[in-house]
């Protein structure tokens, strides 16, 4: 009687578990999602060195909040990854020791969630202090012509510590589901819908040719699987729903020891251009010198760079619909509720997108510019992307997160007003403007 009682116990736990898991990434190449993490690891301690050479306040401020427990939730993500192992090895032998197994790696990544909220609310009021600022303080995103401020950061934090209460009260639900002290209910995964057709007009010959120019100039990526063109609403962008064209790539790196498998996403409708003979509110000599030296009237801004919108989760979702075409023996109600399945890859977009900043932070503190802490936090922590808000059984509360902004001020001149100024050979020299200026800030930096 006392086995039978065990067993249905752990089959009411298994069932629960199968229907509605906790830190699921159905799919997730999990080894090279860990290897993904411990670059983004590597790097963000070199930044990390650069902010803590650049002045004696910086050295105080990264001895308590370490960049690595702040800028991005590191130590829950590892804990994620482990859970998922402990899930995928109850579900195929479900006993009681993998069940205990799994529910305290529930707990583990429920714990390290919510101390990652903790210290990321912590280093952002602390980051105001450090520069005398208060919550009225802009940041580089806006909402039309709005300033996103820094009260509308915490907000969004706010969001992610009542999740992560939400996680660990679940957490606490499934303990007791094991223990047999509740019933694990009926209850399915739950899942938001993923707006999107393939039905299409063709794209016009000029955006034929951009896209052309933006795979052959941007890319440093061999592309090894193409997908689209698919139509998907990038709310984030839009002040209304609208369907934009986007083609999703999957491929090897060329960025030096990148050599990883990786995820490229292009916006074919969308082009950003800076006119270079404007004034701007930042060091325009640092930034774009080197095109301005060669004579090149517009830096190319692609609408998809991580830091341009503060909503990333179009990354999840097209990641999704890609990955469903590609790996169709994938368990599709699983990976359409977690969207995770190809979380590894875009990990290593985050990586290669922190390597970069690495250059820019090496030479923005070399000419005594480096942005304060604020903006390190706003721009480059990607809350969207690595707080996991898109993935259902991370993602508890009801409404989404909110993390409304974008970069797309009126500095930023869509193609339609550049088409008429800018001759094919010129468009040739502003999309090499990015291999331009990596190489003349390489050799500087060497000097």
């Amino acid at each position: 009687m006392r086995m039978q009682k065990e067993m249905a116990r752990i089959d009411d736990f298994y069932r629960l578990t199968v229907r509605d898991p906790l830190f699921a990434a159905e799919g997730l190449d999990l080894d090279n999602a860990a290897l993904a993490l411990d670059t983004l690891g590597e790097v963000t301690d070199e930044i990390e060195r650069i902010y803590r050479e650049y002045r004696f306040g910086n050295r105080l401020f990264l001895l308590r909040y370490p960049l690595t427990e702040t800028l991005y939730p590191m130590a829950f993500l590892r804990c994620f990854l482990e859970s998922e192992r402990c899930r995928r090895k109850f579900v195929s032998l479900p006993t009681h020791e993998n069940a205990e197994a799994l529910l305290r790696s529930y707990t583990n990544t429920a714990d390290s969630l919510a101390k990652a909220v903790r210290e990321y609310r912590s280093a952002h009021r602390a980051a105001l202090r450090l520069d005398h600022l208060d919550e009225d303080a802009k940041t580089s995103y806006y909402v039309g012509a709005a300033p996103v401020t820094a009260r509308a950061l915490f907000e969004s934090i706010e969001q992610l510590a009542r999740n992560a209460d939400a996680l660990r009260e679940e957490v606490g639900r499934r303990k007791r589901v094991f223990l047999g002290e509740e019933k694990g209910g009926d209850a399915e995964a739950r899942t938001d819908p993923i707006v999107y057709t393939e039905n299409l007009p063709p794209l016009s010959s000029d955006l034929l040719s951009l896209k052309e120019l933006y795979e052959r100039k941007i890319f440093r990526f061999d592309v090894e699987e193409a997908y689209g063109p698919i139509a998907y609403q990038l709310l984030s962008l839009d002040s209304r729903p609208v369907f934009h064209p986007f083609f999703v790539y999957l491929g090897k790196s060329r960025r030096g020891f990148f050599r990883n498998r990786g995820f490229r996403l292009l916006l074919a409708d969308t082009y950003f251009f800076v006119d270079l003979a404007a004034d701007f509110h930042i060091d325009k000599e640092t930034l774009f010198g080197p095109l301005i030296k060669e004579g090149i009237p517009y830096w190319f801004q692609p609408a998809t760079n991580l830091y341009f919108m503060r909503d990333v989760s179009y990354y999840a979702d097209l990641a999704t619909i890609a990955d469903l075409k590609r790996r169709t023996f994938l368990d599709r109600a699983a990976v359409l509720s977690q969207k995770s399945s190809l979380l590894d890859l875009l990990w290593w977009d985050g990586a290669t997108a922190a390597d970069m900043h690495r250059t820019h932070a090496k030479l923005f503190s070399r000419k005594k510019a480096l942005p304060s802490f604020l903006h390190l936090f706003a721009v480059r922590s990607h809350a969207g992307l690595y707080y996991l808000p898109f993935n259902r059984s991370v993602w508890r509360l009801p409404e989404k997160l909110s993390l409304p902004g974008t970069q797309a001020t009126s500095a930023y001149l869509p193609w339609d007003k550049v088409r008429h100024k800018t001759s094919p050979e010129q468009l040739e020299r502003i999309f090499d403007g990015m291999r331009i200026r990596k190489e003349a800030w390489r050799s500087e930096l060497e000097k």
